[in-house]
């Protein structure tokens, strides 16, 4: 997403205007996407991003480069969202559910589950839309490390740098989230709903 040598670090630490930009016009794209499919409200979204690069800016002086810029940054952004929603939940009386009480799902239909075909059904709208449905019903943290992982292909390793969990933390999310998304999308095939050549 971002790569920026040491000059550029430098002057970014600096406040270079130039780089600045650059750091904003690489990232704002990934950001976005991370942000909304969190936050779930393109409003919110857009609030959280701006909030996401006024951060980078009031503290990039301090930046110490324990990890990548990239990291950092999806760490704030991680961090503001997770804030946005815990603020708006509070705000409607709506509690989330905790990972703690979110447990493993076994598949029942072995059959739907063969037959998935993940790349026929990325190409259909409303697989998407179905999908996106059923990353809303995780918790926040768990849907956080399906979206890193599976959709921004971070490592585990990166994951666990932007979410302050353990490595170990983080593969039980992911496994816990894929569980239950192959449940949920075992059943909906089961329906008959989609259609593989659309």
């Amino acid at each position: 997403m971002l790569k920026l040598s040491g000059d550029q670090l430098a002057l970014a630490m600096k406040l270079d205007p130039a780089v600045i930009s650059l750091i904003v016009k690489k990232t704002t794209g990934p950001l976005y996407n991370l942000i909304f499919q969190m936050v779930r409200n393109r409003e919110d979204a857009e609030d959280v991003l701006q909030e996401t690069y006024i951060k980078m800016v009031n503290n990039l002086a301090g930046f110490r480069g324990d990890s990548s810029l990239t990291t950092w940054l999806y760490r704030i952004a991680t961090n503001s969202a997770l804030e946005k929603i815990r603020k708006s939940g509070a705000e409607r009386g709506i509690q989330d559910f905790h990972d703690e009480e979110f447990q493993e799902i076994t598949i029942h239909d072995r059959r739907a589950l063969d037959e998935f075909n993940p790349e026929k059904m990325l190409m259909s709208e409303e697989f998407r839309s179905v999908l996106t449905a059923y990353l809303n019903e995780l918790p926040e943290k768990t849907r956080l490390v399906f979206i890193l992982r599976d959709q921004e292909s971070l490592t585990i390793e990166e994951i666990a740098a932007i979410t302050g969990d353990t490595d170990w933390s983080v593969k039980g999310r992911l496994k816990r989230a894929r569980s239950f998304l192959r449940e949920k999308l075992a059943g909906y095939l089961n329906e008959g709903s989609v259609d593989y050549e659309a």
